[in-house]
């Protein structure tokens, strides 16, 4: 995976549901393969308190969560 966007479900919960289906897909067929979502690093809704840290409005609009993302993991 890398950088994966879903601008039209700016939640990130579409994104989220995607990230977390192919990781277990790939670690069903190789459970020692590392993963990796490669984001930029935005902060999302479950970082309210962070969403200033972000370089610009766009990031927000893209669906992506890098705390949230990577839990999954």
């Amino acid at each position: 995976m890398n950088e994966p966007r879903c601008n039209s479900d700016p939640t990130g919960d579409t994104l989220q549901d995607w990230i977390q289906e192919m990781a277990f897909h790939v670690k069903k067929i190789d459970p020692k393969h590392l993963v990796e979502i490669g984001l930029e690093g935005f902060y999302g809704p479950s970082t309210p308190q962070r969403l200033q840290f972000n370089p610009n409005t766009y990031a927000q609009q893209v669906g992506t969560d890098f705390i949230r993302n990577h839990q999954v993991l």
